[in-house]
């Protein structure tokens, strides 16, 4: 099969409604979820703007990780076409999970904008950019679903990341049950859905690579290893500082654990 063949296979837009839709509720989330958070969290009003922004955006990252991620893990265990072929496979779920995504995404980007002094940087606007791109690639020509469908189980940590920052807000201590029982889910799900899966993700990428199913895609080739070892790379950095962070915790509770026995022997 020639390179040409990505451009030209059927070019669909029927999912481009899903993205807009998923667009305009998560502003709107982000608009009123305030309002939750300062009902249910005692700090969220007495904090700076820029902390209650950046709180806004997790509680819409958190519900947008949850939706993603038990779509694409129902796909991974039911569906059998993109199964088969990891490639062209067409799965009109995963195009509208992909699809979800991208609204997601175009809303978190343009409220970086709107509060870029508050809550902007570089790396999440390259970060958002590089994703809308290859995403907008799976809705459009229904190419590398499973590979997309894939990688979206890494959204399965991301709720335990966001609690992180809510209890710190909150102000729980380090040694909280609350803070040591979201810490350990956290390293779990994060080692799980975003660590282990890396050699096998390669080794699936591997299987394809030189079949004329893999020149087919053309350059969508440097989107499936590219962006992702990046992101890959960065993943394995924050897992090993949330492990330094977890041994410092468990560390700091064994000797205080080690003085309470000791001021009980005295």
């Amino acid at each position: 099969m020639s390179q040409k063949m990505i451009m030209d296979a059927p070019v669909s837009f029927a999912y481009y409604p899903t993205a807009l839709i998923s667009c305009v509720i998560s502003s709107l989330l982000f608009q009123y979820c305030g309002k939750i958070l300062a009902k249910y969290m005692n700090q969220f009003s007495k904090s700076p703007l820029h902390v209650q922004i950046e709180l806004q955006t997790l509680f819409v990252s958190g519900v947008h990780a949850i939706i993603v991620s038990f779509s694409g893990l129902y796909v991974l265990l039911t569906d059998e076409r993109t199964m088969k072929d990891s490639v062209w496979g067409d799965c009109p779920q995963v195009r509208h999970t992909c699809a979800i995504v991208v609204g997601y995404l175009v809303s978190d980007f343009i409220i970086m904008i709107i509060y870029y002094k508050e809550v902007g940087g570089y790396f999440y606007f390259i970060h958002h950019l590089a994703s809308i791109y290859a995403y907008v690639y799976v809705i459009t020509f229904g190419v590398l679903e499973f590979f997309a469908n894939f990688r979206l189980l890494a959204e399965f940590s991301t709720p335990f990341v966001n609690t992180r920052r809510f209890l710190e807000v909150e102000g729980y201590p380090k040694s909280s049950k609350q803070v040591l029982v979201n810490g350990f889910s956290m390293v779990i799900f994060f080692f799980v859905t975003r660590v282990a899966v890396i050699p096998p993700y390669y080794w699936m990428v591997y299987s394809i690579y030189g079949t004329p199913a893999y020149e087919s895609i053309g350059h969508v080739q440097y989107v499936l290893v590219g962006s992702c070892a990046v992101l890959d790379i960065l993943n394995v950095i924050w897992f090993f500082k949330m492990c330094r962070g977890a041994h410092k915790v468990l560390k700091s509770q064994k000797l205080r654990q080690n003085n309470i026995e000791d001021r009980k022997a005295a």
